[in-house]
């Protein structure tokens, strides 16, 4: 097996949302879900499963508690060996880009790790969010 197939294996990933809008819009999810899910505040997290799809882990209400969630769910995956390399992705949510990266910097063994703004494509998809991909480092 390749170095790099090895550590696609081994990647994980988590991704929030602002809203739902986009994802109404793309027919992901039906306009009154979006709606009511717009009215509680309701902000969604989603990760990659082993096929490549997007899979829902959990529905906070709050941003503060969605960030709070997604840097809780790394720290679970990362597990005892709290050592990795990661990735702080943002859609136009800059702000909470920085929140994770301070956040993740004080929790975590980081080797390396860098912000990154994705592009208008997936913004265009998914709307404003954030995002964090990581390798843990054994």
């Amino acid at each position: 097996m390749l170095v790099e197939e090895a550590a696609r294996e081994r990647v994980r990933m988590i991704v929030g949302l602002d809203k739902l809008d986009n994802l109404a819009k793309g027919g992901r999810i039906g306009a009154v879900s979006a709606f009511v899910g717009g009215l509680l505040n309701l902000k969604v997290t989603l990760t990659v499963d082993s096929d490549g799809k997007f899979e829902p882990v959990a529905r906070t209400r709050g941003a503060h508690a969605a960030l709070q969630h997604t840097l809780d769910w790394v720290g679970e995956r990362l597990g005892e060996n709290r050592k990795g390399t990661f990735l702080v992705l943002h859609a136009m949510s800059k702000d909470n880009a920085e929140w994770l990266k301070q956040k993740i910097e004080d929790a975590f063994d980081v080797v390396e790790l860098q912000v990154y703004e994705v592009g208008v494509v997936i913004a265009t998809h998914t709307g404003t969010g954030w995002g964090v991909a990581f390798l843990p480092v054994d």
